[in-house]
């Protein structure tokens, strides 16, 4: 998810004001312990005056800005909030597809996408579940099976939800080997999970692109969907 840099700043420049206005009321107060200045606040009746409203200018500026700071905090979070709501599946709380292509977009460079391997994989019986079972038991599986898969993926690359029951999985410096080892570890999990909970089936399908030569990853995500849908 990315960091909403506005609020960031405005937090930064507001805590830095924060810091000068409290040296400025320390200053004002050790001032004030002096006594050749309480000596002149006693020979000057507009001293004090004046000294009075500095005193209440900085105290009302220190209580504004720490309004301000506690509204920031409240717009942080809700900034936050708003940040898992575009990047993160609802469902399945992992990547979704609009976050999958900005996090590959910014940390993919041109020089690795030719090493980059994209294995996708899909909830095969989820239909039956639904029917069967009710919806509430598809979205369990789907929820689920994104945990088994970012369990299973951790290690090898980013994994997402690219749309409805289809996830995904990129890594790079891919080969045959890698690729099956994945899905041979994945395997496994989905195996002991299955011995307990309703029986999640699950097809798979991955594209070195190494092989594909595409210059788009758009492309290699596309190429390796129609595989999945064409087995």
């Amino acid at each position: 998810m990315k960091r909403d840099n506005s609020i960031y700043c405005l937090k930064r420049a507001k805590l830095i004001q924060l810091i000068l206005t409290i040296c400025m009321d320390l200053v004002f107060f050790i001032l004030f312990l002096q006594k050749s200045f309480q000596a002149a606040i006693s020979a000057s009746p507009s001293l004090i005056y004046l000294c009075a409203a500095v005193w209440i200018s900085i105290v009302s500026f220190l209580l504004f800005l720490l309004w301000d700071l506690t509204l920031l905090r409240s717009l942080s979070a809700k900034s936050r909030e708003l940040n898992r709501l575009v990047y993160l599946d609802a469902l399945t709380s992992i990547p979704n597809r609009h976050c999958l292509d900005g996090f590959l977009t910014d940390h993919i460079s041109s020089s690795v996408l030719p090493t980059l391997g994209c294995c996708m994989l899909s909830i095969s019986n989820l239909g039956m579940i639904n029917t069967s079972l009710g919806r509430t038991a598809g979205d369990n599986a789907l929820q689920d099976f994104s945990e088994i898969l970012e369990k299973a993926g951790r290690s090898y690359g980013f994994v997402g939800r690219n749309n409805g029951n289809e996830f995904v999985l990129v890594t790079e410096n891919a080969s045959e080997e890698k690729m099956k080892q994945f899905l041979s570890s994945f395997e496994k999990e989905i195996t002991s999970y299955n011995k307990s909970h309703t029986p999640i089936q699950f097809s798979s399908c991955y594209s070195l692109n190494q092989e594909c030569c595409f210059t788009d990853l758009g492309e290699l995500f596309a190429h390796t969907s129609n595989k999945l849908h064409h087995r």
